[in-house]
């Protein structure tokens, strides 16, 4: 394993950084230089990759990337895979933060993302089958899903188990049941209310 920082006038730069490797995890990329990054990768034989990047104020409600779909073709066909990470603007904090991750169909819910947060789960991603040949969006935690984290945590669940709930729509899946549940309370209490209604107005004419 190793870390390097470069240049990103120089594509050419990256391509040499990554002769030999496997494996590739890249920080803050340019939307710009996604693809030809992807394309150098798939040059020097690099069969698995995450990058992140981040979105600029006016698009964080975007939501699936061009760049990224591009990039996720280059890897399907050489045989490879992609992950791509959309995010906001990165913020000092731990990898011990409330996060919430999206689908490529949702934009991120906040436009922020701890620093701490960013590395654990592209490190995270980069091992998960599930997230091959995938993107998604990462952001700060609203405070449903950080109630939802403590949950998860309290189970001793490992980091990487975690990531997994949550990248595969685990927050999602809880908030709506969550709201049909509240919904079905809404319409018994509604249909309570009705029943004694129809019960006074009843007693009214006896």
């Amino acid at each position: 394993m190793g870390f390097a920082d470069w240049d990103y006038s120089s594509v050419d730069q990256v391509a040499k950084l990554l002769e030999g490797a496997n494996s590739w995890i890249a920080f803050n990329v340019s939307r710009g230089d996604i693809v030809p990054l992807c394309e150098k990768a798939v040059a020097a034989g690099v069969k698995r990759v995450v990058l992140t990047t981040e979105l600029l104020p006016a698009n964080i409600n975007d939501t699936s990337l061009p760049e990224f779909q591009a990039a996720v073709k280059l890897f399907e066909e050489s045989g490879g895979s992609f992950t791509g990470i959309r995010h906001g603007s990165v913020v000092p904090g731990t990898e011990d933060n409330p996060y919430e991750i999206v689908n490529a169909t949702i934009p991120v819910l906040k436009p922020t993302v701890e620093r701490g947060v960013l590395a654990r789960v592209a490190a995270e991603l980069l091992l998960l089958n599930k997230a091959a040949n995938q993107e998604c969006g990462l952001g700060s935690s609203s405070s449903f899903a950080a109630a939802y984290l403590d949950v998860l945590r309290s189970t001793g669940l490992t980091r990487a188990q975690e990531v997994e709930k949550i990248f595969s729509g685990g927050i999602q899946r809880v908030a709506r049941l969550t709201a049909d549940s509240y919904e079905r309370e809404k319409t018994r209490a509604e249909d309570e209310k009705e029943k004694k209604r129809k019960l006074m107005v009843s007693c009214l004419y006896i």
